[in-house]
């Protein structure tokens, strides 16, 4: 048995899939009959009790369908509070938001021409491009 603390969790995983595997084979069920209660393939039992990547909600199911709801009891027991945690807890600071980024600056682009002035870019108009007239005047 192995510490967890100095697993990776791919070892977890391979770890946790071989216990699970152990206990099907303590209660004499082979991996079809355990997918078919689970309504998963036998690959996907298969890669869970190998360690590889299956999802959270298939680990659950078979925890339940092998009866070991008991064993992840702890993970969702909460600790009993000493009297110094409790007030070590309330005179915690508030939350609190980090503060927003600075704004990035604005890079110029040396390839991109220049904006000409305002002056300039009024002599940019053409104020007879939206006449319907044939003759354009001044």
């Amino acid at each position: 048995m192995s510490f967890i603390g100095l697993m990776r969790p791919d070892e977890v995983a391979l770890e946790l899939g071989s216990r699970l595997q152990q206990h099907r084979l303590k209660q004499n069920l082979t991996q079809a009959n355990l997918a078919k209660r689970l309504g998963v393939s036998v690959p996907t039992v298969s890669g869970l009790e190998n360690g590889k990547n299956t999802s959270l909600e298939t680990f659950i199911k078979t925890v339940f369908a092998l009866g070991l709801q008991a064993e992840l009891q702890e993970l969702f027991t909460q600790r009993t509070l000493t009297i110094a945690e409790l007030e070590q807890l309330s005179a915690a600071p508030k939350r609190q938001r980090a503060r927003s980024q600075v704004k990035p600056v604005l890079k110029v682009n040396k390839s991109m021409p220049d904006i000409e002035p305002a002056s300039s870019r009024a002599k940019l108009w053409d104020k007879n491009l939206f006449n319907t007239n044939d003759e354009t005047s001044d």
